[in-house]
């Protein structure tokens, strides 16, 4: 690289920074995401949920251009499109309707090794049940 490319390193001096200001903010909003992922199931609400997801989806969307164009805010906004749909199905689970023997049904056929009594929303975030949709829906029905 010669001295001439001196525009080349300030065009990769501004990149960076606009990364790390993307992955500072990205960090922000998801520290609010894992401490919904610690609820315990047994207290979950999905209008709460669904409103700080919301926010934080809001929140993301207000990035300017500059930070919108990473890899990183396109993974992120994914995530919590997907983390929407599964609160929508958690909200299915959480009626009356499901009895403890239908909960170690499912927790079986999901892999979930964890008691219900002790399940968070991480537990059933990562599970991925929106591609299990037919096993959650087997024990739904």
């Amino acid at each position: 690289m010669e001295l001439t490319d001196a525009h080349y390193l300030d065009s990769l001096e501004e990149d960076y920074t606009n990364l790390m200001q993307v992955w500072q903010s990205v960090g922000e909003i998801w520290q609010t995401i894992e401490k919904i992922d610690q609820t315990p199931f047994q207290v979950y609400v999905h209008k709460t949920v669904k409103e700080a997801l919301d926010i934080k989806q809001n929140e993301l969307r207000e990035f300017p251009n500059r930070m919108r164009s990473y890899q990183i805010y396109e993974v992120y906004t994914e995530f919590l499109k997907a983390y929407k749909k599964v609160n929508d199905i958690l909200a299915d689970l959480r009626n009356d309707a499901m009895k403890p023997k239908h909960w170690k049904e499912l927790l079986s056929k999901l892999r979930i090794t964890v008691k219900f009594n002790d399940l968070t929303l991480s537990d059933l975030w990562c599970a991925d049940l929106i591609g299990r949709n037919k096993a959650v829906n087997d024990v739904l029905t």
